[in-house]
This record gives structure tokens, sequence and C-alpha cells, in this order.
């Protein structure tokens, strides 16, 4: 998922039609160190594969 499909899922969400806090970063760029910690690669290897990746 990227940066830019994250971002419009939680834009999208009915709750932050009522919430100034909710899917608001606190920090600048957060949002993309949590998606690079969950994409993040050991030896060419995810170190999370998806469930649709394990055989």
């Amino acid at each position: 998922m990227t940066y830019a499909e994250c971002r419009h899922l939680i834009d999208s969400m009915k709750y932050g039609d009522f919430s100034d806090i909710f899917g608001v970063e606190k920090e600048v760029g957060k949002l993309n160190g949590i998606l690079a910690a969950v994409y993040q690669n050991v030896f060419g290897t995810e170190l999370y594969p998806s469930i649709y990746c394990i055989s």
C-alpha cells in the first residue's frame, strides 16, 4: 500500500467528518515511516510478508 492509497482510505472513513483528530498525522512523514517499517526488506526478503505471499 502506498502513502497515497493509505491517505485515501483514511480520508474516506466516515469518522473523518466528525473529528479533528481522527486520521490527522501528528508529525509530517510519520505515516511514511510506518509504511516503510511494514514493507522493509532484509537481504532482499520481506521482513513481514503478506499472508498471500506465504506458500
